[in-house]
């Protein structure tokens, strides 16, 4: 098998987990995970199952940097691009795909986001490695699907098409996020949750932003010193800028997920991974409830307690740069509400 690369996407903002989530300590940054561990040091353990720190990549922004520095202390200054303005992933993938081309034009890299829960850590490392393997051998660009357990309308879903053998298939279609009626429709045609992790060649990808995506692949080889440039790249996501013509093409492959995958985009998403007393309230950190029912509190102000007293199906977080009082059922309204 061809060297295996990692690549960590860093950079996005949070903004449907404000207050507590921030520019400068995004979502990804924050203790949400037992024993007060990060979502992103969680996803430099998993990766380090698989890749020594002289291949392990981040891919973040200014603001973010220090911070995540401070919580992975053993990455390497070298393998840490920060981008001097969010581009959006293709152009994030791209610029990491274009330094570990550079070192081995055969290595194969694995892109994973470092705001998803996962677990069993072994089980998704035994699939990253089959995947990689494929990738060795194939001009493939290959990404993992999430078997459903719900309708849900916050995910996109991916279409397989016919079986690859070993348990991959083809990958047929890409779908937006879709409303209630059609998402439980794709659940019962057996669609799969996008999960936006992604193995392929670095070489690979670079042929394939060169085909569907030329002016994001031009733009990155005009790239000055220090990332000069940057800014000009255009603004696209790699699903709609490589992945959706891939699969039109038939370049791409999906391997179901044999590992449980949760994506911790909004409060509602991460609330269900906590435990719930007898009237369904969730309680974390620095907060207290008397006779309250279907309330999740999140006291993330270790300077400010959280008391509520007779509330009723509310989600309420306070912490040092804001506070949030919301139905649980509006949570998916944040982002285009916060600055």
């Amino acid at each position: 098998m061809k060297p295996l690369h990692a690549v960590i996407l860093a950079g996005g903002p949070g903004r449907r987990f404000w207050p507590w989530s921030t520019p400068e300590a995004p979502k990804h940054a924050l203790p949400l995970l037992p024993g007060g561990l990060s979502l992103f040091e969680d996803t430099v353990r998993r990766l380090r199952l698989l890749v020594p720190y002289d291949r392990l990549w981040l891919v973040t922004t200014r603001a973010q940097a220090a911070s995540l520095r401070r919580l992975a202390p053993g990455l390497k200054p070298s393998r840490i691009l920060v981008e001097p303005e969010a581009r959006d992933t293709a152009a994030a993938i791209g610029l990491a795909a274009q330094r570990i081309a550079r070192l081995d034009a055969d290595a194969v890299m694995a892109v994973c986001p470092a705001d998803h829960r996962i677990s069993p850590a072994s089980a998704f490392a035994r699939q990253v490695r089959r995947a990689a393997a494929l990738a060795s051998r194939r001009d493939l660009l290959m990404t993992f699907g999430v078997s459903p357990d719900r309708a849900a309308t916050a995910y996109g879903y991916l279409q397989p098409g016919s079986p690859l053998g070993g348990g991959f298939w083809s990958l047929a279609r890409f779908h937006e996020k879709p409303a209630a009626a059609r998402a439980a429709r794709y659940r019962k045609a057996g669609f799969l949750w996008n999960s936006g992790i992604f193995v392929w060649r670095a070489s690979v990808l670079l042929e394939a932003l060169a085909r569907h995506a030329p002016d994001v692949h031009a733009a990155l080889g005009k790239l000055g010193p220090g990332l000069q440039g940057y800014g000009r790249i255009p603004k696209r996501s790699i699903d709609y800028a490589v992945m959706e013509k891939a699969a039109a093409a038939g370049k791409a492959a999906v391997l179901p997920a044999s590992f449980s995958w949760s994506d911790w985009g909004t409060w509602a998403a991460w609330e269900a991974s906590l435990p719930a007393d007898r009237s369904g309230n969730r309680v974390f950190g620095n907060a207290r409830l008397d006779a309250c029912r279907g309330v999740t509190a999140v006291g993330a102000d270790p300077a400010r307690p959280l008391i509520l007293s007779g509330a009723r199906g509310l989600l309420i977080v306070q912490a040092p740069s804001g506070t949030l009082v919301c139905e649980r059922s509006r949570t998916e309204a944040l982002k285009a509400l916060v600055p």
